[in-house]
Parts: structure tokens; C-alpha cells; sequence
């Protein structure tokens, strides 16, 4: 835990410089009030829960994915995230907003899956025309990629391929381990699902995008989904778990490398939690002798 606390303060001061360059490099705002759609081209962009940045980070859009646009109070918008299908505000002064014939031409590469995946846990992309350079967290799609080569929106970007996974990757546990090896310490995040913070459900779900699978945002919806598996034993890597705090609420969720040891990211508090691996048995997860997280449900779902 004493690697997790260190980590995460680093990693915090990264992510303010990271987030920071984003907004220096396309911080363009649409005068279009007339919008019904955006495709994203920034590294990050945070949803909040309200129209206020000082308000609990809600969830996060990726570089390349795309929203629709809902609602616009100042200089915020109402969006949907069709990534995850949350809803949230989003401040436009810090973000480009693309016009919907583009945005169905991003959708549609995304719908028919033309597109490669950046290795955990980042890499960075090179406009070809501007020479910028654009730090890319992992679960960001490469849309159109082709030989070290990916294009959004006519802007054509330059990639290591080494730092390129094809899409989608077979799951086993080998490939389960060389998505989630590059992720581990990252720290507990509430609402984040990028390499700077994430959440339980953040880490199944980016996790989860690199095996064709696309999951709901939190963990209770995810839990509604798949096929349940009545124990451990009958389980398998890639297989979701599920916890509660004893309350027959279900507030947690972990991926199972095997039998016996699961991913997630939490501890005992939010403020230790990480991404980590940890032994789990029939009754969940522990911290010493108590039961910090309570093992209800364990489902398995459809790959491509």
C-alpha cells in the first residue's frame, strides 16, 4: 500500500501535466450552438456529475470516442458517452467539437471495429501535419490504423507500432496479463478509467475493450450481464467477480486471473486503493483475517 500511496502522488503531478498539454494542443472551442454530436480530440476529457469542474468527477471521455450532446448551459454540455452510455457535463472552452456528418464517420469505423488499440499503459501519437505530439492513455482506439498509421477526422497520426495491439485480442490469460500487468499501482480514482486514476469498474471496463467486449460503466449494471458461474472452482480467467460490504448491494467488481487470484482496483480505503492483484477465495477478498470485500456474484461474458 505504501507503493500505492507513492505511486498515486506521482501520478497525480503526471496527470495534471498530462491533462494540461491536452488543453494546450486542442484547446478549440465550436461556435456552433447547433451540434447534436462530438467526437473527441483530446487525450482526456472529465465528465462531471454537474456543470461545475469543481463538482465529483462523474466519468471520462477517451481521444477518438464519441457523445452526443444532450443539453448546453454556458460553456458546458449535457453529453451521453457512446462508449459508456453515461451521462454527464462536459466544458466545452477546453474541447474541439466535430460537426455530426464527421461524427457518423468516426461512429461507424468504431461500429465495424477498423481499428487497432494503444498497449498498455500509453504511448504517444505524432500529427503528421502539425508534428504535435499527443500523449494517448491505454483503451484508446486507433481508428483506420494501418502500419504504424492511424487517422480522426482527415488528421492523419503517426504511432509506434510496438505500441499498438491489434483488435480484438483472444482472451486467455496470457493476453488478459499483458493488458493488466502495465495497469497495476495505478491508483483508485473515482469516475476515471485512464492510467492517471480509474475505478473498479473503469479497470474492467478498459481491460474488457481490448477483448471486444463492451461493458456498462459501474459495476452493478455490469453485474446484470453474462452468464453466471455458480463458483471459482468452475471459473476461468477473464471471468468478472462480484462484491458487496454485506449489504446485498453491489459495489465492487474484479477480473479473475484464475481460480484463486483476481484484479481490481480498491484496498481498504479509497485513498490506498490501486490497481493490485490479491488472492480470492468463496467468500472474497481479505485484508488479514477480515473480509474487506464480499464475493456474490461471478459471470462470464460473450468474446469476439
Amino acid at each position: 500500500m505504501i507503493m500505492c500511496a507513492f505511486r498515486k502522488s506521482v501520478i497525480f503531478f503526471c496527470y495534471v501535466f498530462f491533462f494540461h498539454f491536452c488543453i494546450l494542443s486542442y484547446g478549440q472551442s465550436s461556435k456552433n450552438d447547433t451540434l447534436t454530436h462530438a467526437v473527441i480530440l483530446q487525450s482526456i476529457v472529465p465528465m462531471y456529475s454537474n456543470p461545475d469542474d469543481s463538482n465529483e468527477l462523474y466519468d471520462e471521455l477517451l481521444f477518438g470516442e464519441t457523445c452526443s450532446i444532450l443539453e448546453k448551459e454556458a460553456n458546458w454540455y449535457y453529453v451521453m458517452s457512446d462508449a459508456t452510455g453515461t451521462k454527464g457535463w462536459i466544458n466545452i472552452q477546453e474541447n474541439n467539437f466535430i460537426s455530426s456528418p464527421d461524427y457518423a464517420s468516426c461512429l461507424e469505423c468504431i461500429q465495424s471495429k477498423d481499428y487497432a488499440m494503444v498497449k498498455p499503459p500509453m504511448a504517444y501519437a505524432t500529427n503528421l501535419k502539425t508534428k504535435q505530439r499527443i500523449p494517448l492513455t491505454a483503451g484508446t482506439k486507433l481508428l483506420h490504423y494501418e502500419h504504424g498509421e492511424f487517422e480522426v477526422l482527415g488528421n492523419r497520426f503517426f504511432i509506434d507500432s510496438s505500441m499498438v495491439l491489434p483488435y480484438p485480442l483472444e482472451m486467455n490469460r496470457e493476453n488478459l496479463l499483458s493488458v493488466v500487468e502495465p495497469l497495476l499501482n495505478v491508483p483508485y480514482v473515482w469516475g476515471g478509467r485512464n492510467i492517471f486514476g480509474m475505478d473498479c469498474s473503469g479497470l474492467t471496463q478498459i481491460v474488457y475493450s481490448y477483448f471486444g467486449c463492451k461493458l456498462p460503466r459501474n459495476s452493478r449494471s455490469q453485474s446484470k450481464l453474462g452468464e453466471d458461474i455458480p463458483s471459482l472452482e468452475e471459473s476461468k480467467a477473464g471471468d468478472l467477480v462480484f462484491f458487496d460490504h454485506y449489504d446485498n448491494r453491489i459495489s465492487h467488481v474484479g477480473i479473475l486471473l484464475d481460480g484463486y487470484n483476481v484484479v481490481h482496483c480498491g484496498g481498504p480505503t479509497r485513498s490506498e486503493g490501486c490497481v493490485n492483484i490479491t488472492k480470492i477465495d468463496s467468500t472474497g477478498i481479505y485484508k488479514g483475517e477480515k473480509c474487506v470485500y464480499h464475493l456474490v456474484a461471478i459471470r462470464r461474458y460473450n468474446f469476439e
